[in-house]
């Protein structure tokens, strides 16, 4: 998901989305440091990137918002889609 969200691989519009931005700097520091030493506190900008991480293999995330979790179920060879 870290190098799905990188900027040069998202459309211009994702690439400068606060949110996606946040949520990959939590993401590089989850992996870097491990979930027992992860700050708390970045936790929300965790978000969409938990439920597709926690989606079980073969389910499908059901959302309205398909433009965020695609992406992350993609980089995980997982499904979005709207309800």
């Amino acid at each position: 998901m870290i190098d799905a969200l990188h900027p040069s691989k998202l459309p211009t519009n994702l690439a400068e989305k606060n949110e996606n931005q946040k949520r990959r700097k939590a993401l590089k520091e989850l992996q870097k440091d491990g979930p027992a030493k992860f700050n708390k506190g970045r936790c929300r900008a965790l978000g969409d990137a938990y439920f597709a991480s926690m989606c079980p293999g073969g389910a499908t995330v059901l959302t309205s918002n398909i433009v965020d979790h695609e992406i992350l179920c993609n980089a995980l060879g997982k499904k979005a889609e709207t309800p």
